[in-house]
């Protein structure tokens, strides 16, 4: 997965074209205000994580309103992603919790 995500990333980063979409792209919602971020939480892929997190440094505090990457990591006891979270964050990130994830657990 690591090396599809890698992939995308580059396409994003327009090197073609001039024009560098990958912040916009990474931090597309889904209707659970999810980004590629919680997905590659879900899956447990620590690589794609650390992939996602050094193109984009905000992505673990985003989206705003939402659950938060480290809440996700935690609920669903991905303690090395967790880890990788708060460290690349420099110790500062939202661990806020939300409803939405019951949705996404018992849907």
């Amino acid at each position: 997965m690591s090396q599809m995500v890698r992939h995308l990333i580059t396409l994003a980063r327009g090197e073609n074209t001039g024009v560098n979409r990958t912040k916009e792209h990474l931090e597309i919602e889904n209707k659970l205000k999810e980004t590629a971020l919680h997905q590659a939480i879900c899956i447990g892929n620590n690589d794609t994580v650390k992939l996602l997190i050094q193109e984009d440094s905000e992505l673990a505090s985003f989206p705003k309103d939402g659950t938060s990457p480290l809440y996700l990591a935690i609920l669903l006891e991905e303690d090395i992603i967790a880890e990788t979270l708060y460290n690349a964050s420099h110790k500062k990130i939202s661990y806020s919790g939300h409803h939405s994830i019951y949705e996404r657990l018992f849907a």
